[in-house]
């Protein structure tokens, strides 16, 4: 309140504040075009912009420190392989199962024909003396000529018994392996007794009975022998599945040849199920046998349990795209068997399948 000259008083009421009202366009004395409200957008995609960028240098990083608090190895699944061989040259008659099909023990897998070069070979010279021994009893009666092929018939019996006791004997390896039967090697058996009962007979008369005497039975002997190998030429054989598993490999067609001892069908036994994994040198003090360790499948994400089964004793390169680690210190590593102690998924039993195997 103030007194002015006269005598009149005037009241001013005058009041100050520290308070100042904000200016929402305003912010640190910069002009905003926008509210408050409206600025959020902006802001978060400068910072999605950002973690755009560094998330493969924190990406790296992680790895590193993964890597050295935990050790990894990467590996395989290995589904335990037989290989079905041909015991003998043949034939492919007929294949009873396709790629992926499931076998069990003692299924035939793929039936065979059987093809001996020796058996078309014997049933020429078999010919071949039969032809002689119709001449000889149609009308050949010289002393000489006879002579002559009374020795003539002894070296054919002595070429026929040594031919049917290879066969006698190659008969038998093939009952051992299953691939003949014990009628086979029974009648091989038998023409090695019918040739060798005849040579004793030519030994134990003349030169000129047995010209007499053995052409005809000869000729029946003969006859029979040819009957015999060709019914063993035409003899089919049935390959069977060892164990039982999933047909995974089928090497052969209807109607190829092969060669003995050649590959003709494969089968993946799924209730022998192993981890084959590769341990850089410098982690391999962590291996030790009957160790338990964890294992990553990467198709499912699911981790198992595992032990090492045997002692590792060589290394081999790493197979290219099983391994995830950014950098490896070794192409090679030490080949470490692990047996799962799980059952796995029916989507898991995949041989080659790449795992972790973390120690």
């Amino acid at each position: 309140m103030g007194r002015l000259q006269g005598g009149c008083e005037i009241e001013l009421k005058v009041s100050f504040s520290t308070t100042k009202a904000k200016d929402s366009t305003l912010e640190n004395h910069i002009k905003v075009p926008y509210g408050a409200g409206k600025r959020n957008f902006p802001r978060i995609k400068w910072m999605g912009i950002l973690i755009l960028i560094f998330l493969p240098f924190l990406y790296l990083i992680g790895q590193i420190l993964w890597a050295n608090i935990f050790t990894t190895s990467p590996g395989m699944i290995y589904l335990d392989r037989q290989v079905i061989n041909s015991p003998e040259d043949g034939i492919v008659e007929e294949i009873k199962f396709n790629h992926g099909d499931a076998v069990n023990a003692g299924d035939v897998l793929i039936k065979i024909k059987r093809r001996l070069p020796e058996n078309y070979k014997q049933i020429a010279l078999l010919e071949a003396e039969r032809e002689t021994l119709t001449n000889q009893n149609a009308g050949s009666s010289s002393g000489s000529s006879r002579r002559k092929a009374g020795g003539e018939n002894v070296q054919l019996l002595q070429e026929n018994l040594s031919y049917y006791q290879q066969l006698r004997d190659h008969t038998a390896q093939l009952l051992e392996r299953g691939a003949a039967t014990q009628a086979e090697l029974n009648e091989a058996e038998t023409k090695v007794r019918e040739i060798k009962a005849a040579l004793a007979g030519m030994n134990e008369v003349s030169s000129t009975q047995i010209i007499e005497n053995q052409g005809q039975l000869r000729l029946a002997q003969v006859e029979n022998s040819l009957a015999s190998l060709r019914n063993l030429a035409e003899i089919s054989l049935e390959l069977k599945a060892n164990k039982g598993g999933t047909v995974d490999q089928i090497l052969v067609s209807t109607g190829q040849s092969f060669a003995a001892g050649e590959p003709l069908v494969t089968v993946l036994n799924s209730e022998k199920v192993r981890i084959v994994t590769y341990v850089e040198p410098d982690d391999f003090g962590k291996v030790q046998y009957g160790n338990e360790i964890m294992v990553k499948i990467l198709s499912s994400k699911r981790k198992v349990k595992a032990v090492v089964e045997k002692v590792p004793i060589q290394a081999e390169l790493v197979p290219k795209g099983i391994s995830e680690s950014l950098y490896p210190t070794s192409m090679r590593g030490i080949q470490v068997i692990l047996k799962i102690n799980e059952p796995l998924h029916s989507d898991e039993f995949i041989d080659g399948l790449p795992v972790t195997v973390i120690w």
